[in-house]
C-alpha cells in the first residue's frame, strides 16, 4: 500500500512539474535561509556559555547618576576593587582584572604591533581557555612572562617550540623589555567576549604602580567568580556599604560640584552575568565588545517570515489545486477506496514533498554558508550534533506545514460523494474565490512589502550617513599609528622634515587619538562648577590638514612655545556646555588641567562643530590642546590623489628611515570613518538579500496561483471571447482580483514597516525622516511583481483559441 502511495505521489509530482518545482524550490530556499539566519542568531546568544563556571562568573558594573547625563553604566573599574571585594566578602572566590595595551613585539628582526591583555593569575582558574603548554600556576610567576596563542607563536618563532623563548616588547614609553614565553594558550572561540592574542600578568601593565591603589581611576574591567550563583543577590545588598566606604568622599565631592544627583545611591554596583555581556547595551561604556540584541530579533523575525512565505506558497497552491483532483477522488471511490485511504494519500504526498524540500534546504544551506559567513563577517559552521535540534525543529515546522497544506484535499475532498464528483457538481470555480487563499496571498505580499520598505529605508539611512558633511575633510588622508607614546611627536616632526620637499604630501599633522581610534573624556572645574569635555592633543597643522572651519579667533601658532600650555581651541558645543556666547577669544579656562589651577589656558579659537564621533552620538564639547605632557599617537598625512600607491610606498620608505625599529602601518581616514557603520551596513545587506528572497518566493507563488486561476476559468474566458470580449478585458478580468489583494497587502504592511523602521532609526542621533516615497516605491515594486507574474498567463489565456477553451474539461 505504501509503495503504491509513493508511486502515485511521484506521478503527481511529474504531472504537475510547475507546482512541484514552486513548492520544493520555495520551501528549500526558505529552509536554507532559516538555517543560516538562525545559526547566526544562535551564535549571538551563545556568547560565553562555554565556560564551565559560567553560572558563577559576573562582571562588576558601576552606575553613576549624573545631573545632566542621567544614569550612566560602565564596566570600567578601579584596579583595587577586585582584590578588595575578594578580601572582604566571602561570597567572592576569585577575581580577574583586565587591561590592554598596544605594544610592538620583536624577535630576530620580526616586528609587529600586537594587542596585549593584562590579567590576574586566577584567569586560568576562572575561565575555560585551555592552556596548551605551560603550567597555569607558573605562567605568571614573573612580571616579564608572556602567554601567547599558537598563531602568535608561529608568527614569531615559526614551527619551533616557543616555550622558554624571548620576545622584546616596546610599550612606547622609551624602554624595551625582554619577556619570556611561559605558556601557549588556545585562542578564544568566536563566541567569547574576552579576546586575546597575548596575555601578561597585570603587574606588568605600564602604569600599574600608579593605579594599583587609585579608587577614582576607572579603567579596565573586573570579573569575579562567586562561590555560588545565588550569592549575587546577597552581594548586591552589601554593595551600598562598600560604595560608601571606598567612594564616599568622591561621591560627596561630585554632589557638591553639581555632577551627581543628590539622592539615594547616586553611585552603585551591580554584578552582570558573563553570558549577558555581549547583548547588554545598557552598559554605555564597555571594555568588551557589545552587540545590539535588536538585530538578533530582526534576523530571527526575517527567518520566520521567509519560511512563512514559502509555507504560504505551499498551502495556497495545495488548496488551489485541490479542486483539480476532485475527479481523481471520485474515481478512487468508485474503485473502492475508503476515506481514510484518501486522507493518507493526500497527507503522504504533502509530507513527502516537505521531506524532499528539507533535505535540499539543508544542502543549500551548506552550499551558501561560505557566502553568508563573508556577508555576516563570521566563521559559522553547521554542526549537526549541535544544530541538529534546530534542524529537527524546522522539520517539525515543515511536518505541520505539510499537514495543513494537505489538510484541505485530505479532509474536504475525501468526503465528497463519488457520483457528485464525477458529475462535476463540486467545482468551486476560480481558486481566488476561496477566502483562505485570499487571506494567505494578502499576508504573503504584506510580508514582502514590509521587507522592501525596511530595505529601502535602511539603505537611505546609510546613504545619509555616507553623504552627510562631518565638518572636516576625510579624503586623501592617511592615518599612521606612531607605535610609541614617548616618541610620537618626534616621529611626526621627523616624518614632516623627511617629506618636506615632496610635492605629493600636502600636509602632515598629529593627534592623541584619531577618529574611531580612541578618545579621552575629561572633567574639569571652572568657576566653581563641574564640566566635562573630549580632549585631543593636536599640532598646529591639525585644522589645516582636516579643513576644520574656524568661526572665531585663530589657529595655534607654530613659533610660540608658550601656546603649548597657554592656548586651547574649543568647538561650539563647548560654548553651549559652559553657556558662553561669542565672542569668547581671550577667555581663560580655570580648573584645567588641574582643579587647583586658578589661571588656566586662554581660548584662542572656536571651530564649527564637527563629528569627531559617529553619527550615533550627538556632538559633544571638545577641546584641542598642545600640552607637551600628552602624546601624539597618530600621524595624519594628506596626499595628492594622483598615483596614490606610489605615494604610500614613499611614506613607507620614509618611515623605515626615521623609525626602522617600528612597523609601518596605515589606514585611510575615510575607511576609519566608514568602519563605524560596518554593523549597520552588514545588517542592511542581510535584510536586503532576505527581502529579495521573500519577493522571489512571493512571485513564484503568485505565478502558480494565476496559472491555477486561469485554468479554472478557461471555459469562462472562451465564452467571453466568443461574445466579443477584447484582450484587454480578459487581462483585466484575470488580474483585478490579484491587484485588489496587493492593495490590501500595502495597507496592512505600511504601518508595521513605519513602526519597525522608526524603532531602528532611533539608534541614530542624526537620522533621516521617514518619508512617504519608500512606501509608494514598495507598493509599485509589489505591483510590478504581481503584474509580471499575472501578465504571461493572462495574455496566454486571452490569446487562446476559444474553440479549444470551450472544449476544455
Amino acid at each position: 500500500m505504501l509503495k503504491n502511495y509513493f508511486k502515485i505521489a511521484l506521478r503527481n509530482f511529474a504531472k504537475s512539474k510547475l507546482y512541484s518545482f514552486i513548492n520544493i524550490f520555495g520551501l528549500s530556499v526558505g529552509i536554507a535561509c532559516c538555517i543560516l539566519l538562525l545559526l547566526f542568531v544562535r551564535h549571538e546568544w551563545s556568547f560565553d556559555n562555554f565556560h564551565e563556571k559560567s553560572d558563577r562568573l559576573f562582571r562588576v558594573i558601576v552606575s553613576e547618576n549624573y545631573v545632566k547625563r542621567g544614569l550612566n553604566e560602565m564596566s570600567y573599574m578601579p584596579l583595587p576593587a577586585g582584590r578588595t571585594l575578594a578580601a572582604e566578602y566571602p561570597e567572592v572566590e576569585a577575581y580577574a582584572r583586565f587591561l590592554e595595551w598596544d605594544a610592538v613585539l620583536e624577535n630576530q628582526g620580526n616586528t609587529h604591533r600586537e594587542n596585549i591583555r593584562f590579567t590576574d593569575a586566577a584567569f586560568f582558574e576562572m575561565f575555560s581557555f585551555p592552556l596548551l603548554q605551560g603550567s597555569s600556576e607558573q605562567v605568571f610567576a614573573s612580571p616579564n612572562s608572556i602567554v601567547i596563542t599558537p598563531a602568535l607563536a608561529k608568527k614569531y618563532f615559526g614551527e619551533g617550540d616557543p616555550l622558554g623563548e624571548f620576545v622584546q616588547i616596546d610599550f612606547g614609553l622609551g624602554e624595551t623589555q625582554s619577556c619570556q614565553v611561559t605558556g601557549v594558550i588556545s585562542p578564544p572561540p568566536a563566541n567569547s567576549s574576552i579576546t586575546y592574542s597575548a596575555l601578561m600578568s597585570i603587574p606588568a601593565y605600564p602604569y600599574f604602580e600608579r593605579k594599583r591603589d587609585h579608587w577614582t581611576n576607572f579603567n579596565g574591567s573586573t570579573i569575579v567568580l562567586l562561590k555560588d550563583s545565588e550569592h549575587q543577590k546577597t552581594l548586591v545588598e552589601k554593595m551600598p556599604a562598600f560604595v560608601k566606604t571606598y567612594w564616599g568622599e568622591f561621591i560627596d565631592k561630585q554632589i557638591s560640584r553639581g555632577q551627581f544627583v543628590d539622592e539615594a545611591e547616586p553611585m552603585k554596583l551591580r554584578f552582570q552575568p558573563i553570558q549577558d555581556i555581549h547583548l547588554d547595551t545598557d552598559v554605555a561604556f564597555s571594555s568588551e565588545p557589545v552587540s545590539n540584541p535588536r538585530y538578533s530579533y530582526i534576523l530571527g523575525g526575517i527567518a520566520f517570515l521567509v519560511l512563512l512565505i514559502a509555507s504560504i506558497n505551499f498551502t495556497t497552491l495545495a488548496i488551489g489545486r485541490s479542486a483539480d483532483r476532485a475527479r481523481e477522488v471520485g474515481m478512487r471511490k468508485v474503485l473502492g477506496a475508503v476515506r481514510r485511504q484518501l486522507i493518507a494519500q493526500f497527507w503522504g504526498e504533502s509530507l513527502l514533498l516537505c521531506l524532499i524540500a528539507l533535505v535540499l534546504g539543508v544542502g543549500l544551506a551548506e552550499l551558501l554558508l561560505p557566502v553568508f559567513n563573508e556577508l555576516a563577517e563570521t566563521q559559522l559552521l553547521i554542526d549537526y550534533q549541535v544544530q541538529g535540534v534546530a534542524i529537527l525543529f524546522l522539520g517539525a515546522i515543515l511536518f505541520l506545514t505539510g499537514l495543513i497544506a494537505g489538510g484541505y484535499p485530505a479532509l474536504f475532498l475525501s468526503r465528497f460523494q463519488a457520483i457528485a464528483v464525477l458529475k462535476q457538481q463540486t467545482r468551486s470555480g476560480s481558486s481566488m474565490k476561496n477566502r483562505v487563499i485570499k487571506g494567505l496571498v494578502v499576508l504573503q505580499f504584506s510580508l514582502s512589502i514590509f521587507l522592501i520598505v525596511c530595505t529601502i529605508l535602511m539603505a537611505e539611512q546609510l546613504r545619509y550617513i555616507s553623504n552627510k558633511s562631518l565638518g572636516f575633510d576625510t579624503s586623501q588622508i592617511v592615518v599612521i599609528p606612531t607605535q610609541s607614546e614617548s616618541r610620537g611627536e618626534d616621529l611626526m616632526n621627523l616624518l614632516r622634515n623627511s617629506l618636506s620637499d615632496s610635492p605629493e604630501v600636502l600636509s602632515i599633522s598629529g593627534t592623541s587619538s584619531s577618529f574611531n581610534r580612541g578618545w579621552s573624556y575629561n572633567g574639569f572645574k571652572h568657576e566653581g562648577k563641574e564640566y566635562a569635555s573630549f580632549v585631543y592633543k593636536v599640532d598646529p597643522d591639525y585644522l589645516k590638514t582636516l579643513d576644520i572651519e574656524l568661526i572665531e579667533g585663530r589657529d595655534f601658532r607654530k613659533d610660540s612655545p608658550a601656546e603649548r600650555t597657554d592656548a586651547i581651541i574649543v568647538n561650539e558645543a563647548f560654548l553651549n556646555e559652559l553657556e558662553w556666547q561669542l565672542p569668547v577669544v581671550g577667555k581663560q579656562l580655570t580648573g584645567w588641567p588641574d582643579d587647583d589651577n586658578s589661571v588656566g589656558p586662554n581660548i584662542v579659537g572656536v571651530v564649527k562643530d564637527y563629528h569627531f564621533r559617529s553619527l550615533h552620538h550627538e556632538i559633544m564639547p571638545v577641546m584641542l590642546i598642545m600640552d607637551p605632557e600628552w602624546p601624539i599617537s597618530h600621524i595624519l598625512v594628506k596626499l595628492q590623489s594622483e598615483n596614490f600607491q606610489a605615494n604610500i610606498s614613499k611614506l613607507e620608505a620614509s618611515w623605515q628611515t626615521i623609525a626602522p625599529d617600528l612597523p609601518f602601518e596605515f589606514s585611510f581616514l575615510s575607511d576609519d570613518i566608514d568602519s563605524q557603520y560596518r554593523l549597520e551596513a552588514r545588517w542592511s545587506k542581510i535584510v536586503g538579500y532576505s527581502a529579495s528572497l521573500a519577493i522571489l518566493l512571493g512571485s513564484l507563488g503568485l505565478f502558480g496561483l494565476v496559472t491555477l486561476s486561469t485554468q479554472n476559468r478557461t471555459k469562462e474566458i472562451g465564452i467571453r471571447k466568443v461574445l466579443g470580449a477584447p484582450i484587454f478585458s480578459i487581462l483585466r478580468l484575470i488580474s483585478s482580483d490579484f491587484l485588489k489583494l496587493v492593495t490590501l497587502a500595502n495597507i496592512a504592511a505600511w504601518p508595521a514597516a513605519a513602526i519597525a523602521m522608526n524603532t531602528w532609526l532611533s539608534g541614530f542621533v542624526y537620522r533621516i525622516d521617514i518619508a512617504w516615497w519608500p512606501f509608494v516605491l514598495a507598493a509599485l515594486i509589489a505591483l510590478f511583481i504581481a503584474l509580471s507574474a499575472i501578465f504571461w498567463q493572462a495574455l496566454r489565456a486571452a490569446l487562446a483559441n476559444p474553440v479549444n477553451s470551450l472544449r476544455y474539461e
